[in-house]
């Protein structure tokens, strides 16, 4: 019921992806992990920590991410 109705007012979570650059417009970094292979790009969403929150494109809440170092 209550997505529902964030639904009707356009209000949406989101998930920035694992590996995706981070977007400082839409994304909060708020740890590091050591990136242990060279599929894991420097800079690059390690984990999910929150999810973001936005009203069509104007981001509400930044998602929380970890990014490799």
């Amino acid at each position: 019921m209550l997505y529902n109705t964030l639904n009707k007012y356009k209000i949406v979570q989101f998930d920035p992806k694992e590996g995706e650059k981070v977007d400082k417009g839409s994304m909060k970094v708020v740890g590091e992990e050591k990136g242990d292979s060279e599929e894991k790009v420097k800079g690059t969403v390690a984990k999910i920590v929150k999810s973001g929150w936005q009203v069509e494109k104007q981001v509400i809440r930044p998602a929380e991410v970890t990014v490799y170092s």
